[in-house]
């Protein structure tokens, strides 16, 4: 069970950077290609991507400790395991 906890938060982790870094691609040729539309706004174009990335640092530091947290109690389990001891 573990095992798959691992994987998810792998993957969740891998989704989470990806995501930002394709919304932010696309969000940059978008202002290159209509930057009178961003213009017309109070704040620079890259307000929203800044944001995004404070949200995204958060998010994969949050996946960042539980993925450290599932590692330490699988390297504690094989421990335990070499030694001949039985996890419950």
């Amino acid at each position: 069970m573990l095992e798959k906890a691992k994987r998810f938060l792998q993957i969740s982790i891998g989704s989470t950077i990806g995501v930002y870094l394709g919304h932010s691609f696309w969000q940059w040729r978008d202002y290159q290609a209509h930057p009178d539309l961003y213009a017309m706004g109070g704040a620079p174009w890259y307000t929203s991507l800044l944001t995004g990335a404070v949200f995204t640092a958060l998010l994969a530091a949050a996946e960042a400790a539980a993925l450290y947290i599932v590692n330490r109690k699988l390297a504690k389990r094989r421990a335990n395991e070499t030694k001949g001891d039985k996890h419950p």
